[in-house]
């Protein structure tokens, strides 16, 4: 019997890091897409907490690249201590 493959549309690999508040610009998170380089800055919401920030900053990601938002991504590891990286995974 034939095995059957399931092909899975391309999802992003969507790293995020954490930039301070400097004397000119407040706290911020800056998503970039690993294999485009396409990327996206956002202010720090206080409301949220750390990891929120960090998939907020992926959601926008993907508003700017045109890609609907996915149901769900999910963090997927970390490179060092100031970001995430996230990833869509099928229902």
């Amino acid at each position: 019997m034939a095995k059957e493959s399931v092909i899975y549309n391309y999802q992003p690999f969507i790293r995020t890091g954490y930039f301070g508040m400097t004397e000119h610009r407040p706290t911020r998170v800056k998503a970039v897409n690993v294999t485009s380089g396409e990327s996206v800055i956002v202010s720090w919401d206080y409301n949220l907490d750390v990891l929120s920030n960090h998939h907020a900053a992926a959601m926008a990601l993907y508003d700017k690249i045109g890609t609907p938002r996915p149901k769900r991504v999910v963090m997927c590891g970390t490179g060092d201590e100031k970001g995430y990286l996230f990833t869509a995974v099928p229902e």
